[in-house]
């Protein structure tokens, strides 16, 4: 039979886990270090890798693709005389860049009224 743990204040939790280890040996160290923690890393890893991936991936969308896909958002948002235009990276024009595409090599340009 166990006894209870005691939390002394102020003391800090790597020094309480290690009171609590001595009190009740290994059953405790397996529920705090050992729960979980393949799933959670590959959870991690997994949320990682799709955080990386997803801006490579919106940049690399065909350029037509992407400027039709904005042109129905701003036509949404009640804006009927704009004007949508694809340049190279490079080139040094008016307008607002609304998006990148062909793996960030040219971008999309607005410009509003016409």
């Amino acid at each position: 039979m166990h006894s209870e743990a005691i939390i002394v204040p102020g003391e800090s939790r790597c020094h309480h886990i290690g009171r609590m280890r001595r009190q009740f040996g290994a059953e405790l160290e397996a529920v705090l270090f050992n729960q979980g923690g393949v799933e959670m890393r590959t959870l991690i890893a997994v949320v990682a890798l799709a955080l990386l991936a997803s801006p490579a991936m919106a940049q690399r969308k065909a350029c037509e693709e992407l400027k039709t896909e904005i042109e129905a958002k701003i036509k949404a948002n009640g804006v009927k005389v704009f004007t949508l235009e694809i340049v190279g990276n490079e080139d040094k024009k008016e307008g607002k860049v609304v998006g990148t595409c062909d793996g960030g090599s040219k971008k999309i340009l607005y410009k509003r009224g016409g």
